[in-house]
């Protein structure tokens, strides 16, 4: 069985550069850490490079940390494009209401038309509205953004929108097309990391182990990319590499769902080891957060293993019983055949055994001859 997806979506940035260090991760227990300053500017976006923003993710801007942001862009200068552009990608970030992002377009629009009717917002924005409609699962408006933007010469705007057509295309299930988009993705900027990811997984779900090894193979260091390589390792068959993996990635993140689950498939398939499964399955069913279904998938597998455990006590007793029948009968047969052997043979009746008739005694007439008369 393959992992689930967790899908990878960029931030949007407006600036040129990206600070070193702005991204605000978030580990699968909830508690926030940073990895440096998260910055904030009236004249540059900088809280960018979100991925899912799901927390079970290696490398996620905090939605607090967002809200934050937000919530300054919010008090400056509500006429500055730089201001309200931040506050558009903060809002997304922080998983603001499509219709909170919505809102602030719109005001962004009112600004570039006082400067002009057909001024228009930058398509780096209309990214970020496509990705809050993605997030409020309007999947439509989304790709009636997105429609424009694979076509901007912006080639980073470029790669982020293949990239969240790609996402949208998996959430329907066309994995063939979501690949199609990551990889041209991947040809407007060769090292966009949302979409090796994605593509990385896309490609791990359709069975596909070269291109995932070849995906993720610059990212090997996220513990995130060794949980998908879990997979890799099981399905190639190299048990010590995937038992490495699984060592690596619960000690860091010990409650991350779809490692335990995937851990516990390693244990289950490669290993036999249905106690140490059963331990990995047990967490996972306990875990919170991660995507839907993990939890649902652990408790499908501890029955899976609990019906075939009980199948295997089933016809560990059918086959006792059947020996032991055997067993019986072969006893009664062997019993049988030795007291056959052990009982006299009767001797056969035959001429030298006939019983002879005894010879008459002299003076006695022949058998059937007449005694003599009295007057002979």
């Amino acid at each position: 069985m393959l992992p689930l997806l967790s899908l990878w979506l960029p931030g949007c940035a407006t600036s040129e550069k990206k600070p070193a260090g702005n991204d605000e991760v978030s580990s699968a227990g909830g508690k926030e850490k940073s990895e440096g300053p998260a910055e904030a500017s009236a004249s540059r976006v900088t809280l960018t490079n979100s991925l899912s923003n799901n927390p079970l993710t290696s490398a996620t801007i905090a939605s607090g940390k967002a809200e934050q942001e937000a919530e300054r862009y919010r008090s400056g200068n509500a006429k500055d494009k730089r201001t309200v552009e931040g506050q558009v990608s903060a809002e997304r970030l922080a998983r603001k209401g499509l219709g909170d992002v919505l809102g602030s377009a719109k005001r962004l629009a009112e600004i570039e038309m006082e400067k002009g009717a057909s001024n228009t917002i930058s398509s780096e924005v209309k990214l970020e509205l496509a990705l809050a409609a993605m997030q409020a699962k309007n999947f439509a408006f989304a790709e009636y953004l997105l429609q424009e933007l694979v076509e901007s010469k912006n080639a980073k705007v470029k790669a982020g929108a293949y990239n969240a057509m790609g996402v949208i295309a998996l959430h329907d299930d066309r994995v063939p097309e979501a690949v199609y988009d990551f990889k041209e993705a991947l040809k407007a900027v060769s090292n966009y990391k949302p979409a090796l990811l994605n593509l990385g997984f896309a490609a791990l779900k359709g069975g596909d182990l070269s291109t995932t090894k070849q995906a993720l193979s610059g990212l090997q260091n996220d513990w995130f990319v060794q949980y998908a390589l879990i997979s890799v390792a099981r399905l190639e068959g190299n048990d010590s590499h995937a038992a490495e993996l699984c060592d690596r990635v619960l000690k860091k993140e010990p409650a991350h769902i779809a490692a335990l689950f995937n851990c516990a498939l390693f244990e289950y398939q490669n290993r036999h080891n249905v106690a140490k499964a059963k331990e990995y399955l047990n967490r996972a069913s306990r875990s919170k957060g991660g995507e839907t279904g993990w939890s649902e998938r652990s408790f499908m597998l501890i029955s899976q293993i609990d019906q075939e455990e009980a199948q295997v006590k089933r016809d560990a007793a059918h086959n006792a019983a059947v020996k032991t029948a055997a067993d019986k009968s072969a006893a009664d047969k062997a019993a049988a055949e030795k007291a056959k052997a052990q009982k006299p043979a009767a001797k056969p009746a035959g001429p030298g055994n006939a019983t002879q008739a005894a010879p008459a005694g002299a003076g006695s007439p022949p058998a059937g001859a007449a005694p003599p008369s009295a007057n002979q």
